[in-house]
């Protein structure tokens, strides 16, 4: 049986700009055997970042149970391109300007973990961490 972590009330703000939405499933595992008896296992995961108008910006996916689409991967959407260049394009705000192919690209990854996602909206984006020592806490590819 799968259970799920998300935020209640929709993405959660990180800054004026930047908006995450987590949707993370897993399974827990007994093992009385081990020392810990309880393990949580991953089986989905959907990550996404939103500008500050709610247009999403990229997402990681993974949904094994997905025909075809098990494997973890990246979108790129409709939010990566600035407004401003779909406003001189007379364009709505809502329009998807990436180039066809790329809008409905499923760019494989590897697993992506949490952490990543949140060292990746603030070394990245716009999210202002809440700690000096962000970058000790959060692995992710960067420096520490």
């Amino acid at each position: 049986m799968n259970h799920t972590i998300r935020f209640a009330g929709g993405p959660a703000r990180l800054s004026d700009d930047l908006h995450l939405w987590i949707d993370y499933q897993y399974r827990l595992i007994r093992d009385a055997a081990a020392r810990e008896p309880w393990n949580a296992i991953p089986a989905a995961y959907h990550y996404a970042l939103f500008d500050g108008r709610g247009r999403e910006i990229i997402a990681y996916h993974w949904h094994p149970h997905v025909e075809g689409m098990t494997y973890p991967h990246l979108h790129i959407s409709p939010g990566a391109v600035r407004l401003d260049v779909i406003e001189r394009a007379g364009l709505s705000a809502q329009a998807n300007a990436l180039q066809a192919d790329l809008a409905g690209a499923h760019l494989v990854t590897g697993p992506i973990a949490l952490a990543s996602v949140l060292w990746l909206a603030i070394a990245q984006f716009s999210a202002t961490p809440l700690r000096r020592d962000w970058r000790r806490l959060l692995p992710g590819p960067g420096p520490a």
